[in-house]
């Protein structure tokens, strides 16, 4: 039996003892702190390979009064709303999945508006139980305490009412996956100016509780797909790529979610695909079209074949010159010899060449390679001969 294991069986009767002593309400307690085979990988491939629908939650972050992340002249919300409606349109297109999104433009749509107002007791007394539940546990030694994780900015309370709300909600809905949107920022960046780190990361459940296994298992594989095209973090606590957190309210703090739940920061707010508005709509497609793959390929498995990228087809009209900065036709560029492998060019790491639409040295190596590969003058240049191989290859 698995040390995880050990502690669900333990936590259990660690609860019974608490919830007989102050609620009286064994059965219905058990089922709310450590749900049953809805969590587990098994359950979810097995109702997708029935045909029954995957019900998903996405959850863009940060709420109209609060924004995020600021950079320059716009706000992480911009950029969450935006890559939700990108990410929507691709599920919904798609039978298997049956999709919710919690807020808009506007703000928190008229469902999860109202079921906010009309479920305040019952949201606190969710939270006030889970919460001494928890507190129970750890001081029981049953459940460890983690003090080492990412540091997250607490929520204001009214924030994270509405958070442990969006978990209530996705339990009282049968959701089996809440994926929450991000953009990253840190501490100490250089006002309205770029910082040092780059690229994404998965936040998940930490291993002792009860949803991290699907979550654990969906998030390995949208990483596999995004970080075909875009850098994992370079922020040290995250360069796995996946980081197990215990606190985050959204991936299910106090064993609050039943669903799987998984964070994405899809990168940093100040990256020049997405702060620049000539590449933000391409990166973002991207991101969600990579996201969507992820998901998709859990349930099919590895097996499957390979999806597309959003960005190609793409068709290129004229020649770039090297130093040229943010440049559609250059991220489109990256985007297509990534996908044959020849971006970041031999040496070089994605950290160090990212998807970026600026024409730099990564660019000409790769570029040179393409040109060899298909018997062109190795040059490093985007010219008419080049252009001529990249729309064959590409614009179809």
């Amino acid at each position: 039996m698995s040390k995880r294991a050990i502690i669900v069986g333990v936590a259990a009767l660690v609860v019974a003892a608490f919830v007989l002593d102050v609620t009286g309400s064994l059965d219905r307690y058990l089922a709310l702190v450590f749900p049953p085979s809805a969590l587990s990988p098994a359950y979810l491939k097995g109702k997708y390979n029935q045909g029954q629908p995957i019900r998903l939650l996405i959850v863009p972050g940060h709420e109209v009064a609060v924004g995020g992340a600021f950079y320059r002249d716009f706000w992480e919300r911009d950029l969450n709303i935006e890559l939700s409606e990108k990410l929507a349109k691709l599920f919904r297109s798609d039978p298997r999945f049956e999709v919710f999104v919690t807020q808009d433009r506007s703000g928190y749509l008229p469902e999860f508006a109202e079921y906010f107002e009309n479920n305040r007791v019952s949201i606190r007394t969710f939270y006030d139980r889970l919460r001494s539940v928890m507190r129970s546990l750890v001081s029981s030694g049953v459940v460890q305490k983690k003090t080492d994780g990412v540091h997250h900015n607490t929520a204001k309370p009214e924030l994270g009412m509405r958070l442990y709300g969006v978990n209530k909600w996705a339990r009282d809905n049968a959701i089996d996956i809440v994926l929450h949107l991000h953009f990253n920022d840190y501490p100490g960046r250089p006002w309205n100016g770029p910082g040092k780190y780059e690229g994404f990361a998965i936040y998940i459940p930490e291993w002792q509780l009860p949803n991290f296994e699907a979550s654990h298992d969906i998030a390995r594989s949208i990483l596999r797909e995004l970080a075909r095209y875009f850098p994992i973090s370079n922020y040290p606590p995250e360069s796995a790529g996946v980081v197990e957190d215990q606190d985050l309210i959204a991936v299910g703090a106090n064993a609050s979610l039943e669903a799987a739940g998984i964070l994405i920061e899809y990168g940093y707010i100040y990256e020049p695909q997405f702060a620049n508005t000539k590449l933000r709509s391409a990166a973002l497609s991207e991101s969600a079209q990579q996201t969507y793959n992820g998901l998709a390929r859990y349930f099919e498995g590895m097996t499957a074949p390979a999806r597309g990228t959003a960005t190609l087809p793409h068709v290129w009209t004229q020649e770039i010159a090297e130093g040229t900065k943010n440049q559609p036709d250059i991220f489109a560029l990256q985007i297509a010899l990534s996908r044959d492998g020849l971006y970041p060019p031999a040496g070089k790491s994605r950290d160090d060449c990212p998807p970026s639409g600026n024409f730099g040295p990564c660019t000409r190596n790769a570029l040179r390679a393409f040109q060899a590969y298909h018997s062109l003058r190795s040059t490093g240049k985007l010219d008419f001969d080049t252009i001529l191989k990249l729309n064959q290859l590409y614009a179809l």
